[in-house]
Parts: structure tokens; C-alpha cells; sequence
């Protein structure tokens, strides 16, 4: 049995995944506040059951942000999410029957509760919406709706059988009509895109006047379950991070919560809500940044100890 101190080299890594190889991965700033000050709270993430590799996870000196170090650059990710995700995650590269039940009953709690900030339906942009299943409550409720997603198969899947209105495309490369969305959901994804800075952005520039965002964070969730981190999540969204991402991007915090918003089985994830700010207002992200910075690092640490994160 391999544990965190015994993990696989990033060689053998992409090895074990049939990526071949040629892909290089260096450290990057945080991505939040751009510092390049950053502590290692753990040494290894985990491939698969008891197999580990030396990713670190580690935590921003300035803001707290937890993500993962090194990384790989665009392409090896590009390559992985088209073709490999899915079948390293789950043996397969076809939705299950229960995966796609699972993604309509959280679209409809999603809906559920959402729907009465909203007088009349409006517009829904979904991003990383693997077969779109969520989009469904909306739809039949009178909203329109576009997602995205990189992974072939789950895209062709959902566009064949559920007839949802998607695309195969990475987010980081959608074209969206400005001023448009009435409601951006990022349901867990934001915590896999190569560059979660330009995703923002063009979800902010997509977003009509009054708009609202919903960002789940879902690696710490996973976390917290499994004991480990795993090694499909760039970053760990917590609340703290989720509201210094919406004020980034002129999104104003409506609250954070982890209430079960998309229903049971997601438990432990975070959820955040904002609303489009009319005017930037850039002075509240740095002011809110100061509020982190006290103990971030130290803060992290103890949660993971209490969460039994090897």
C-alpha cells in the first residue's frame, strides 16, 4: 500500500494515467492574490485508492487560498479532460443512468432554491455542465440556458439523449453574448479550470445587470469524506476564497452556506451567491484581502487536522 510518502513521482504519474509524456509543471503564484509566498499543508494528493502523487496542496501566506503545487501547463489539462477524466474517475468514458438521475434532482433543488430570487425566467449559463442534467428544472420552467463542458463524451451523451442546449468547449475559450446571463452557475468546476481568473472574467462580462453567480466548492467537501485531497482539483474552494473571487470580479456576496442547495448528495460542499455590482468596486476585494491574512496558513493547518486530511 503507497502512502503520501511514497507517492509517485510526476513522471510515473502521467504514466499511470496514459498521458505520455512531455508535459512539464512548474509552481504558479496564488491565484486569488498573486503572492508568491505560499506553506505546504500537505505533500501529496491521491490518484486512486492508496495511490499517491507528489502534488502538494498548499496554502497562500497572504490570503489562505488553497490550491495545488506544481501544475501542469494547459495543454497536458486539455489533453486530460478531453479524454482522461472521466475514465480515470470512473472506469468509463459514458454517464451512468444514476450520474444523470443525480444531475437532474440537483438542477431541481438548485432551481428550488434559486427560483424566487428571479420574478420570471430569465437566462442560465451552466459552465463545466458535463451531460447539463441541471439545466433540465430550468428549462422546463421556461428559462433558456447554454453549457459547456471539455469532456467529449459527456457532452455528445447529454446533446443526444437529454437534447440539452451545450457545447464541447473549455471555459476558459467561451464567447458569450455580453450583458446576457441572467444566472452563471459554476457547480464545482471552477475547481478544475486551467485559469480560474479568465473564466471569471468572461462569466462577469456575460452577466446581465442584477445578475446573480453561484459557485460550489466541492474539493474540501471530497476532503473532508475521504481523509485525502484529491488530485482532480486545482484548488479547494472554502468560503473565504469564494467571497475574495466574487468581490475580484464586482460580484457582491449575497451569502455563503453549506446548506445542501443541490440536495443530498453533494454533502459538506460550499455554496456561495452574489449578485453583479452595478459599479467595480476594487477597494472591496483589497479590503476584504487584509481581513484573511492573520493566521491564514495556521488557520488551514487546523482544519485539515480536524478533518483527518492525510
Amino acid at each position: 500500500m503507497m502512502s503520501p510518502t511514497t507517492a509517485l513521482s510526476l513522471p510515473d504519474y502521467l504514466q499511470h494515467m496514459q498521458m505520455g509524456s512531455g508535459y512539464a509543471a512548474a509552481d504558479i503564484p496564488c491565484e486569488i492574490c498573486s503572492s508568491q509566498s505560499f506553506s505546504v499543508i500537505r505533500e501529496a494528493v491521491e490518484f486512486q485508492t492508496d495511490m499517491w502523487v507528489q502534488l502538494q496542496v498548499v496554502a497562500c501566506d497572504c490570503c489562505g487560498f488553497l490550491f495545488q503545487n506544481p501544475r501542469f501547463t494547459a495543454d497536458f489539462y486539455d489533453a486530460y479532460y478531453h479524454s482522461r477524466y472521466r475514465r480515470v474517475l470512473s472506469g468509463t468514458d459514458v454517464p451512468s443512468e444514476s450520474f444523470i438521475e443525480d444531475q437532474i434532482a440537483r438542477g431541481a433543488h438548485l432551481y428550488q432554491h434559486l427560483s424566487p430570487f428571479f420574478a420570471r425566467p430569465g437566462k442560465m449559463l451552466d459552465v463545466g455542465c458535463s451531460s447539463g442534467g441541471m439545466m433540465d428544472a430550468f428549462l422546463r420552467n421556461g428559462w433558456h440556458a447554454y453549457g459547456s463542458d471539455p469532456d467529449n463524451d459527456y457532452v455528445q451523451y447529454g446533446l443526444s439523449r437529454l437534447h440539452a442546449p451545450i457545447a464541447v468547449q473549455r471555459a476558459e475559450d467561451m464567447v458569450l453574448e455580453p450583458h446576457s446571463y441572467d444566472l452563471i452557475v459554476i457547480a464545482g468546476s471552477l475547481e478544475h479550470v486551467f485559469d480560474p481568473n479568465k473564466v471569471m472574467a468572461i462569466c462577469r462580462a456575460a452577466a446581465a445587470p442584477n445578475a446573480l453567480l453561484l459557485l460550489e466548492g466541492r474539493g474540501l467537501a471530497q476532503a473532508r469524506q475521504t481523509g485525502r485531497c484529491g488530485h482532480n482539483h486545482r484548488r479547494f474552494l472554502s468560503a473565504a476564497s469564494i467571497e475574495l473571487l466574487m468581490l475580484k470580479y464586482d460580484w457582491e456576496p449575497i451569502w455563503v452556506t453549506d446548506r445542501e442547495l443541490c440536495g443530498p448528495s453533494r454533502p459538506q460542499s460550499i455554496f456561495g451567491l452574489g449578485r453583479a455590482r452595478a459599479k467595480p468596486d476594487p477597494e472591496a476585494f483589497y479590503a476584504s484581502l487584509g481581513t484573511y491574512c492573520q493566521d491564514a496558513v495556521d488557520k488551514q493547518r487546523q482544519l485539515f487536522t480536524e478533518w483527518s486530511i492525510r
